[in-house]
Protein backbone atom coordinates (compact mmCIF):
# COMPACT_ATOMS: atom_id res chain seq x y z
CA UNK A 1 0.00 0.00 0.00
CA UNK A 2 2.90 2.37 0.68
CA UNK A 3 4.11 1.75 -2.88
CA UNK A 4 0.68 2.61 -4.30
CA UNK A 5 0.59 5.80 -2.23
CA UNK A 6 4.04 6.78 -3.51
CA UNK A 7 2.94 6.10 -7.12
CA UNK A 8 -0.19 8.25 -6.71
CA UNK A 9 1.78 11.11 -5.16
CA UNK A 10 4.42 10.90 -7.92
CA UNK A 11 1.71 10.96 -10.58
CA UNK A 12 -0.03 13.95 -8.97
CA UNK A 13 3.31 15.73 -8.65
CA UNK A 14 3.90 15.24 -12.39
CA UNK A 15 0.46 16.83 -13.02
CA UNK A 16 1.10 19.84 -10.74
CA UNK A 17 1.06 22.46 -13.53
CA UNK A 18 -2.19 21.05 -14.94
CA UNK A 19 -3.82 20.86 -11.51
CA UNK A 20 -2.85 24.47 -10.73
CA UNK A 21 -4.34 25.66 -14.03
CA UNK A 22 -7.55 23.62 -13.68
CA UNK A 23 -10.81 25.41 -12.90
CA UNK A 24 -12.44 22.18 -11.67
CA UNK A 25 -10.92 18.98 -10.32
CA UNK A 26 -13.23 15.97 -10.05
CA UNK A 27 -12.23 12.88 -8.10
CA UNK A 28 -13.53 9.55 -6.93
CA UNK A 29 -11.97 7.99 -3.86
CA UNK A 30 -14.12 5.62 -1.85
CA UNK A 31 -13.24 5.19 1.79
CA UNK A 32 -10.89 7.04 4.12
CA UNK A 33 -7.76 5.14 3.04
CA UNK A 34 -8.18 6.11 -0.62
CA UNK A 35 -9.02 9.72 0.35
CA UNK A 36 -5.88 9.89 2.50
CA UNK A 37 -3.80 8.57 -0.40
CA UNK A 38 -5.30 11.15 -2.76
CA UNK A 39 -5.24 14.16 -0.45
CA UNK A 40 -2.42 13.13 1.86
CA UNK A 41 -2.26 13.32 5.62
CA UNK A 42 -0.56 15.68 8.04
CA UNK A 43 2.53 13.48 7.75
CA UNK A 44 2.41 12.89 3.98
CA UNK A 45 1.31 15.98 2.04
CA UNK A 46 -0.27 15.77 -1.40
CA UNK A 47 -0.52 18.18 -4.31
CA UNK A 48 -4.33 18.06 -3.94
CA UNK A 49 -6.09 19.76 -1.06
CA UNK A 50 -9.58 18.56 -0.11
CA UNK A 51 -10.49 22.12 1.03
CA UNK A 52 -9.71 23.60 -2.39
CA UNK A 53 -13.06 24.88 -3.76
CA UNK A 54 -12.18 23.51 -7.23
CA UNK A 55 -11.98 19.95 -5.87
CA UNK A 56 -15.32 18.13 -6.07
CA UNK A 57 -16.38 14.53 -5.67
CA UNK A 58 -17.87 13.02 -8.83
CA UNK A 59 -21.64 13.23 -8.21
CA UNK A 60 -22.60 9.89 -9.75
CA UNK A 61 -22.05 6.22 -8.94
CA UNK A 62 -18.63 4.99 -10.07
CA UNK A 63 -18.05 1.33 -10.92
CA UNK A 64 -14.79 -0.56 -11.46
CA UNK A 65 -11.90 1.68 -12.62
CA UNK A 66 -11.73 0.74 -16.29
CA UNK A 67 -11.32 2.81 -19.43
CA UNK A 68 -14.96 2.09 -20.30
CA UNK A 69 -16.03 3.48 -16.91
CA UNK A 70 -13.91 6.61 -17.40
CA UNK A 71 -15.59 7.15 -20.77
CA UNK A 72 -19.06 6.58 -19.26
CA UNK A 73 -18.45 9.02 -16.41
CA UNK A 74 -16.97 11.60 -18.80
CA UNK A 75 -20.05 11.36 -21.01
CA UNK A 76 -22.39 11.70 -18.03
CA UNK A 77 -20.54 14.74 -16.68
CA UNK A 78 -20.27 16.54 -20.01
CA UNK A 79 -23.80 15.96 -21.29
CA UNK A 80 -26.66 18.32 -20.60
CA UNK A 81 -30.12 16.86 -20.51
CA UNK A 82 -33.02 19.01 -21.61
CA UNK A 83 -36.14 18.37 -19.58
CA UNK A 84 -39.34 19.42 -21.29
CA UNK A 85 -41.36 21.94 -19.30
CA UNK A 86 -44.85 21.07 -18.17
CA UNK A 87 -47.21 22.01 -20.98
CA UNK A 88 -50.20 23.97 -19.84
CA UNK A 89 -52.85 25.14 -22.24
CA UNK A 90 -54.05 28.71 -22.33
CA UNK A 91 -57.41 28.84 -20.51
CA UNK A 92 -60.34 28.94 -22.90
CA UNK A 93 -61.98 32.34 -23.04
CA UNK A 94 -65.16 32.59 -21.03
CA UNK A 95 -68.45 33.44 -22.68
CA UNK A 96 -68.41 37.25 -22.89
CA UNK A 97 -72.03 37.50 -21.81
CA UNK A 98 -71.64 35.47 -18.61
CA UNK A 99 -68.40 36.84 -17.07
CA UNK A 100 -66.35 40.04 -17.21
CA UNK A 101 -63.23 39.99 -19.41
CA UNK A 102 -60.13 38.59 -17.71
CA UNK A 103 -57.00 40.70 -17.74
CA UNK A 104 -53.62 39.32 -18.79
CA UNK A 105 -52.64 39.24 -15.10
CA UNK A 106 -55.75 37.20 -14.27
CA UNK A 107 -54.95 34.69 -17.03
CA UNK A 108 -51.34 34.42 -15.81
CA UNK A 109 -52.51 33.87 -12.23
CA UNK A 110 -54.86 31.12 -13.42
CA UNK A 111 -52.03 29.39 -15.34
CA UNK A 112 -49.77 29.70 -12.29
CA UNK A 113 -52.37 28.03 -10.08
CA UNK A 114 -53.17 25.30 -12.60
CA UNK A 115 -49.64 24.56 -13.81
CA UNK A 116 -47.61 25.35 -10.72
CA UNK A 117 -45.24 27.76 -12.47
CA UNK A 118 -44.94 31.43 -13.19
CA UNK A 119 -45.01 31.27 -16.91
Amino acid sequence: EAQREAEVHALLASWTDHLIAATLILFSASGPINRNILFGTQKNKSVLNAQDPRVKSIPIMIHRPTLHEVERVFTQLTTAEKIAPKVCEEPKPADASSEPKATAEDRQATRTQECGSSG
